[in-house]
């Protein structure tokens, strides 16, 4: 490398940025190419030509040049950016490697300290990540992400120091409402719940209708709800204000004026489900038009691979795609076969390619102490992307649900299939029998696709059961027709239908799932143990889980139920 080459790589640098300044990507990838084709070590330009691709969503094609780059300057600002790389692959142990010297030479950088601490956290590193956020905090106490992700992490191990941070960092950010709004969110849950454990209620469980919403937390929820208007009277049209402002209406009892909030939700990200917020009479009125026949329109068909012959009153259904069949289904089943030996389970796959469909019957068939029926469908997922696979597995099932429900006229219990037997499902089969609908209610919640919870659901063959699961069906199957499928439209549906049916005095009678049957903490004395969160993609297994100092309860059990040749595919880990 000569002063000469320098010279014209630098040339190129500077008109690959004069050519990213106009707007010409295509161009300045062109002109940093060339600076390397003259200098191939020239740090700028693979500094450029790494970042353009790191920004344009292509980290693999960008990191080796920020690693030359890094190596050739290793400044704040390449190993910065080349920690962003690897975190934007995943490899986050990379790129904590990457951050760790920038702190010690900068550690007043908050925002860095806070990226640092999400990465600590996602690794399972809970002590080094609270040290970190509240680094972050150290040198700005207004660090929004950093007071809020150290107030999830105080909530789990010591929830009456979780609001402190929060409360800092409230008066820190002083006049900011976007800020102060994102704070009081979360704030007022955490009061709610914790003013529910003074009065030794469950935080995360409803005993009845009357524990939804906000009983304690009242004075945070209208502070909320104010500062939310007040943004909105300042930005009328912008997204997030107008979705903020539709929550704190809704959580405030006015779900009508709520809807209207979100129905000014005109782009963005949060127009898909704002949109399929409905409360309204006319909308509830055409779905009870709907026929059995209208719910499968642009649906594909459904393969019955094995006929369940089933004499048990209470009947457990699971659906779910062939990856968390592999994952999460065969270990949930193992565990159900010693813990509730007779029970009979409905499977139904989505998306489970034939050699896959077999290897699954095979596995029912074989499986000791569990009767089970086995139906599979295959929608076309050629061009789809993983966030619509994963709305369509959670929402469409609900569809699968209710014509399953009425095929077997008798209860039926839906089920997510990331969890495992503690003890018997007789449990909750025989604790139930008073209720049409039997599920789990949460206190202090603002949105209304949280109020009612997907992860159990139990309908007895009772009229206004049958009602209640066609109206979701229907609910659903709108929008799927409508080519809007949000995650979560499954517990929207589930709640707003519920709102729509008391309306009309024509409800069903709700059975409330306690923390003993559906535990999230994983007691020794609880029913079905619940996983939650990106952590159980990663729920150790083997030798592993002994020598993991963050392991659970549930990943030491989860662990036994997980065998080697279960051809685990955790190519699609996220849907």
């Amino acid at each position: 490398m000569t002063a000469e080459t320098d010279f014209a790589a630098e040339a190129f640098v500077t008109e690959g940025g004069n050519a990213l300044a106009d707007g010409r990507d295509m161009d300045a990838e062109a002109s940093f190419r060339a600076a390397l084709e003259v200098s191939p070590h020239f740090v700028p330009a693979n500094y450029q030509l790494g970042m353009l691709h790191l920004e344009r969503g292509r980290p693999a094609d960008g990191l080796p040049h920020l690693q030359r780059a890094a190596k050739g300057q290793p400044t704040a600002s390449t190993l910065t950016s080349l920690g962003n790389c690897f975190e934007a692959l995943g490899n986050y142990e990379q790129a904590i490697l990457c951050f760790r010297p920038v702190l010690e030479k900068t550690p007043q950088n908050s925002d860095l300290w806070a990226q640092y601490a999400n990465l600590k956290e996602a690794i399972g590193q809970k002590a080094e990540a609270t040290v970190a956020y509240k680094n972050a905090l150290k040198h700005n106490p207004g660090n929004t992400q950093a007071a809020i992700k150290l107030a999830w992490i105080l909530w789990r191990e010591d929830s009456a120091s979780a609001v402190q941070p929060l409360q800092a960092a409230i008066k820190a950010v002083s006049d900011d409402l976007v800020e102060r709004a994102k704070l009081l969110s979360v704030l007022v849950l955490f009061e709610e719940w914790t003013a529910r454990i003074e009065q030794d209620l469950p935080p995360y469980h409803a005993t009845s209708l009357n524990d939804l919403f906000f009983h304690h937390a009242t004075d945070t929820l209208k502070e909320f709800a104010t500062t939310a208007s007040t943004l909105t009277q300042q930005n009328q049209t912008d997204s997030w204000t107008l979705m903020t402002e539709g929550l704190a209406l809704f959580a405030s009892g006015a779900p009508d004026k709520a809807q209207a909030k979100f129905t000014e939700i005109a782009d963005g990200a949060f127009k898909p489900m704002a949109q399929s917020i409905r409360f309204d009479t006319l909308f509830f009125d055409k779905l009870e038009t709907m026929t059995d026949e209208d719910l499968l329109l642009d649906l594909p068909v459904v393969e019955t691979i094995k006929t369940g012959i089933f004499s048990n009153t209470d009947v457990l259904y699971m659906s779910c795609n062939s990856s968390y069949f592999d994952m999460f289904a065969k270990p949930l089943l193992r565990s159900l076969a010693d813990r509730g030996p007779g029970t009979e389970v409905h499977i139904h796959l989505m998306d489970s390619p034939q050699d896959h469909t077999e290897e699954a019957h095979n596995f029912c068939s074989d499986l000791n102490n569990v009767r089970t029926a086995l139906s599979v469908e295959r929608p076309d997922f050629s061009n789809a992307s993983l966030v619509s696979k994963r709305a369509y597995y959670h929402a469409i099932r609900f569809i699968r649900y209710y014509h399953h429900f009425k095929h077997y006229q008798r209860s039926l219990w839906l089920m997510d299939v990331d969890g495992l037997f503690n003890k018997s499902p007789d449990t909750f089969f025989s604790g139930s029998q008073k209720a049409d609908i039997c599920m789990r209610a949460r206190p202090g919640r603002l949105e209304p696709w949280n109020q009612f919870n997907a992860c159990l659901v139990g309908s007895r063959p009772t009229s206004h059961a049958t009602k209640y699961l066609h109206r979701i069906a229907a609910y659903i199957a709108h929008f799927y027709q409508e080519s809007q499928l949000p995650w979560g439209i499954d517990q929207l549906a589930m709640y707003a239908t519920f709102l729509d049916l008391q309306r009309r005095d024509t409800a069903p009678k709700l059975g409330f799932l306690n923390e003993t049957i559906l535990d999230y903490e994983y007691r020794d004395d609880s029913v079905l143990w619940c996983s939650s969160g990106i952590g159980k993609l990663s729920s150790p297994s083997g030798k592993s889980v002994d020598q993991d100092p963050n392991a659970t309860a549930y990943d030491r059990v989860f662990s036994q139920y997980v065998s080697h040749d279960d051809g685990l595919d955790r190519s699609e880990k996220s849907v």
